[in-house]
């Protein structure tokens, strides 16, 4: 561990929101059904009541991810990093005990004054001698480097060129292979959605001529059992003969409603079919450029392992007359360098091994970097502080986290960073941020992929403790109010 690590541990669906906004009421009922698939045109904004009194305000995002998860609350400990220390540091008192709380730079241990002297000049002694070691290897390594130098440089650049100009053929090669497989799996992939489509005949659903022809005859039918019913003829419905017949002007505005379903059946009837007969014509033109597009494929797969070959074979007849140098100047500025780095990470050690004890019981004390509850001390009076050891482990109720699975599909749309909201049923509602995003599946089905997503809370978490039930909600602008 460097010197600066050792610092720091110290230290311390998917629902698409694309057009309006539809709310369905419950006839003659009192719930309220809100189906969230299209927003208004011109909206931006929105407020919705959340339990508890909490209001959730915001802009719609591209779309909205919900999902269910239990808290936990953030666990820190306190570690004494000094390493490499013989001389034992006697503990004389204790100041925590077992699930008591303690504050932010509140004493823990108290070491005697004779065991921290002694430590803090066995320390200062490593370092002065680490130090010394490491300025004499700085003079060897730059006598090392000076002697190599002068026999690697002719060979070091040609051996550069040679280098550079066979990884930048066989980039452009591995290029040409990935354009190839993409344009393929892009052609079989509009396949399968022209197929599936046609298959499942969603062009129904978006043209729904059948529902408007039902209409159409629905309508039709109503017409004709009035104009039996009240003794109507088409000449008073459709020429105006209505002589002040009230009946007539009724039947005469539900023809003029008739007409317009025939003109919208139509219309929706021609529409599918020409969706259809497009659908078709796509079709065959991507299934006829199938074997175009594999042999392509293939011509670039050869040409890549063809010419690789050809790129490795002048890059090694360039470097074979170099050879031999080169791997002479490599084996000894290696080993110049491993060992100057060693002696480096001896002095970073040893300096900051002292800085750390200063740092951590250099007065005596050892003090908390946090407050929280106590959870774990395996120190008591008598006893002495071991070298890199844990002090304690302690709760920290100012740190809450939900985590949540989040379906493969909706996962890509997550990042580390997001805003997001948790809403709990008793607590309200809370503003929360990504902090991580597992990378490793959290499921074991093959059908149903998930991934934990972690969400610290903001604001004043006090009143929550672990294993409560939340419901975090991802893209959304705006938030908790």
């Amino acid at each position: 561990m460097s010197g600066e690590e050792k610092q720091m541990v110290k230290k311390k669906k998917t629902l698409i929101i694309c057009g309006a906004l539809v709310i369905i009421l419950a006839a003659g009922g009192t719930g309220v059904y809100a189906v969230y698939r299209f927003k208004p045109q011109g909206a931006s904004e929105f407020q919705m009541n959340m339990p508890g009194g909490m209001t959730m305000s915001g802009g719609f995002g591209e779309s909205i991810i919900t999902a269910s998860g239990l808290t936990s609350m953030g666990i820190s400990s306190d570690d004494f990093e000094v390493e490499n220390l013989e001389t034992k540091l006697y503990i004389e008192e204790v100041y925590i005990s077992m699930n008591g709380d303690i504050e932010q730079g509140s004493p823990v241990l108290r070491i005697s004054e004779a065991s921290i002297e002694a430590a803090r000049k066995e320390l200062e002694e490593a370092l002065k001698e680490a130090d010394l070691a490491y300025r004499a290897g700085k003079i060897e390594y730059e006598q090392s480097k000076i002697t190599a130098k002068c026999d690697y440089d002719t060979a070091v650049l040609e051996g550069a060129q040679a280098q550079a100009k066979y990884e930048q053929s066989v980039s452009a090669l591995s290029d040409k292979v990935e354009q190839a497989e993409e344009e393929l799996n892009e052609a079989k992939e509009q396949i399968a959605q022209y197929e599936n489509a046609i298959a499942n005949n969603t062009y129904a659903e978006e043209y729904p001529y059948e529902k408007l022809k039902a209409l159409y005859d629905e309508n039709l039918r109503l017409l004709k059992d009035k104009m039996e019913e009240w003794g109507v003829s088409w000449d008073q419905i459709t020429g105006g003969a209505r002589n002040g017949n009230q009946n007539a002007t009724i039947l005469a505005s539900l023809y003029s409603i008739l007409e317009q379903n025939l003109k919208d059946y139509e219309a929706a009837q021609e529409s599918y079919d020409t969706a259809v007969q497009d659908a078709g014509i796509q079709l065959q033109k991507l299934k006829l450029s199938l074997s175009t597009l594999q042999a392509g494929l293939l011509t670039a797969r050869e040409d890549k392992e063809q010419q690789e070959i050809q790129a490795k074979l002048t890059r090694e007849t360039t470097l074979a007359k170099a050879e031999a140098a080169q791997k002479d100047y490599e084996t000894a500025l290696q080993k110049a360098e491993t060992a100057l780095e060693e002696l480096k990470n001896i002095r970073e050690d040893a300096e900051t091994n002292l800085s750390l004890f200063e740092e951590s019981v250099g007065d005596g004390y050892y003090y908390a970097s946090e407050s929280g509850t106590v959870l774990i001390s395996p120190y008591r009076s008598g006893s002495y502080l071991e070298p890199d050891s844990m002090v304690l482990a302690y709760s920290n109720h100012e740190e809450v986290t939900v985590t949540v699975s989040v379906d493969q599909a909706n996962i890509a749309s997550l990042q580390v960073g997001d805003s997001c909201m948790a809403q709990f049923n008793e607590y309200g509602a809370y503003n929360g941020i990504i902090t991580e995003i597992d990378p490793v599946s959290a499921s074991g089905s093959r059908t149903s992929v998930t991934y934990n997503v972690t969400v610290a809370l903001e604001g004043d978490v006090s009143s929550l403790t672990a294993n409560l039930t939340a419901t975090v909600i991802f893209g959304m602008e705006g938030g908790a109010e």
